[in-house]
């Protein structure tokens, strides 16, 4: 609560000291649709983060929103993928009287489809804050990939678990103009999400010495899941209201 008190406090000084130089260059840019491609790191939190031996998550994501009105409220969707884990077995097999090399590799990964609104108040500034909440649904799974490594082709590909669980959270940002007269700018943001009891697979411990399948290394486990993702990206304005 106090961040927040905090957050709205900085912005009604920062719209109190807004001046018309900045206004005329901002202005003309009030975007209609803006689109965000991105880097993300997932941080397991609690729980989750036991269950997952403390294992952070790496992918990207990219976003579509547009404003609600003239208000200072935005509405959007987002899509992103990470992956938490993996293992890669290194084998060969005699093909045609030819030793051929495979690599078996095991992944277990997230995907996320998330709807979010987004308050970030009008200021005329290079630097913007805003504050999201989020809901949406994660999609939890791992697959498993063969591939021929002479030929540098995939063989074989299989969806070995997945499990859904609805999500919630917020988040908060900034952005940094980059340009004003192309749209662009810096996005950095934090979000904390949520789900319920979701089923995952997580790596062993002890690890097995040896394995024959590189899920081996694996077991299914199951706990809610809490998060904090950091974010870097570039926003994009992809068009502008009518004047």
């Amino acid at each position: 609560m106090r961040v927040i008190l905090l957050f709205l406090f900085l912005s009604t000084c920062l719209t109190a000291v807004r001046s018309q130089e900045t206004a005329q260059l901002a202005d003309p840019g009030f975007p209609q649709i803006l689109f965000n491609a991105r880097f993300q790191m997932g941080v397991p939190l609690g729980v989750f983060s036991d269950r997952l031996d403390d294992e952070l998550a790496f992918g990207g994501g990219g976003a579509l929103w547009f404003p609600l009105g003239n208000k200072p409220l935005w509405v959007g969707f987002d899509v992103s993928w990470m992956q938490f884990d993996h293992e890669t077995l290194e084998y060969t097999e005699l093909i045609d009287g030819l030793q051929i090399p495979f690599s078996w590799r095991a992944s277990n990964n997230l995907l996320m489809y998330y709807g979010f609104l987004r308050y970030k108040p009008q200021v005329s500034l290079p630097v913007q804050p805003y504050l999201e909440g989020w809901i949406g649904w994660n999609r939890f799974y791992t697959r498993s990939v063969i591939t021929d490594e002479d030929l540098d082709e995939v063989v074989e590909t299989d969806r070995e678990h997945k499990d859904w669980t609805i999500g919630y959270g917020g988040a908060a940002g900034l952005e940094i103009i980059l340009s004003y007269e192309f749209g662009i700018a810096l996005d950095l943001r934090a979000l904390y999400l949520r789900s319920s009891a979701v089923d995952f697979y997580g790596r062993r411990s002890p690890e097995p010495a040896t394995f024959d399948d590189p899920l081996e290394v694996f077991e299914l486990r199951n706990s809610s899941a809490s998060m904090i993702l950091p974010m870097i990206g570039v926003t994009v304005l992809l068009n502008t209201l009518p004047d």
